[in-house]
């Protein structure tokens, strides 16, 4: 959920919906899309913007009010498909998880990526941990396990 009764989802058409949850009514859907599924999307603290990542292996930030995509965060090479995104508190980094097994931070301010966590299997979810001043992310990884990370960024 979004700040005043706002939903945002992701969809297998590659497109982001900003939506009204107490009516239903569609907002906004965003200019632009993923190529092939958006799989996961979050939405900022405090702000009208989301983070979403889709089988093209690129998060993207999203205005949803004016309903475009503000940036694209792409490692060079890397095309393994996002399943997951997490914001930190404060909602200055994100955190996506990748097929590949990695966890790849990024800072949103001006897409500047961060560090990367091999964690040796696909990621399914992923959360951070509020209450760890660190920024502890904890990941579902198909392998079954839960695995938690402590990154240095």
């Amino acid at each position: 959920l979004m700040p005043c009764q706002r939903l945002v989802t992701a969809s297998s058409d590659g497109k982001i919906r900003f939506w009204n949850s107490d009516s239903g009514d569609l907002l906004k859907c965003m200019g632009g899309r993923h190529q092939g599924s958006a799989n996961a999307v979050a939405g900022l603290p405090d702000r009208l913007q989301a983070v979403s990542g889709g089988d093209d292996g690129i998060g993207r930030l999203w205005d949803l009010e004016g309903g475009y995509q503000l940036l694209a965060m792409h490692y060079a090479g890397v095309s393994a498909p996002i399943n997951a995104v997490a914001v930190f508190p404060g909602g200055d980094r994100v955190a996506f998880g990748h097929e590949d097994g990695f966890v790849r931070i990024w800072k949103l301010d001006q897409g500047t990526p961060l560090c990367s966590i091999d964690t040796g299997s696909p990621v399914r979810g992923l959360a951070i941990n509020p209450s760890n001043p660190l920024g502890q992310i904890i990941t579902a990884n198909a392998d079954g396990y839960a695995w938690v990370f402590t990154p240095k960024v």
